[in-house]
Order: C-alpha cells, then structure tokens, then sequence
C-alpha cells in the first residue's frame, strides 16, 4: 500500500481533515506489544501479540482479550511474500478487538 502524506493510501495519519479511522501497521513492529500495557514489544518471530497499537491517531487499539477465548495472535517477520511482516491468525480462536467504548466510528456501531 503507498504511504504517501503520512498515512497508508495517501490518507493522512493524524490531521481533523483526515477520513482514516484506524491503521494497524504489521510493517512496524514499533506498535506490536506482548502485554495489554504496551511495555514490552514484540522483538522476534512467533511472539504473541497482545496489543497492536493504532497509528491512525485515533488510539483504536487492538488487544487480546482473553474473556471472549482469543488466543492471541503471532507476530511473523517473513511470511507475507517470504519478505514482508505479517500478523498470523490461526483459524480457531485467535483474536484482536477493539474497546467498543472506543467505537465511535458510525460504521462500527
């Protein structure tokens, strides 16, 4: 996706005049964390991931929340393309959500 003015498809990232509502990053492992406290980041292939953090200046972070039975899914540094970053999810439980009192896009209501 281009990054141009900031933001991923030209959007800008943090601007009032900007229509982006959330952008998680796998390509920056700098928003990856292995704790819901965001103090300890993912540093290496096959770590969980916890929290993912919103770079669209929003904080609409994802997190693992284990009261709904996600198991939380890992961060991979090759495995799209054999080059690029990547978040996998398996295909049973694994999970992000974003806190729905954070929800204040119309669309997620």
């Amino acid at each position: 996706v281009p990054q141009t003015a900031g933001g991923p498809g030209g959007l800008q990232s943090t601007d009032a005049q900007s229509h982006l509502q959330l952008w998680l990053d796998a390509a920056d492992a700098g928003t990856l964390y292995q704790d819901l406290g965001m103090t300890n980041p993912v540093t290496a292939a096959g770590q969980p991931i916890a929290a993912w953090a919103d770079k669209s200046g929003n904080s609409f972070d994802a997190e693992n929340v284990g009261t709904n039975g996600a198991i939380a899914p890992l961060y991979e540094a090759t495995a799209f393309n054999g080059s690029l970053p990547s978040v996998r999810f398996d295909n049973n439980n694994s999970g992000l959500t974003i806190d729905p009192a954070e929800d204040t896009h119309p669309a997620w209501r």
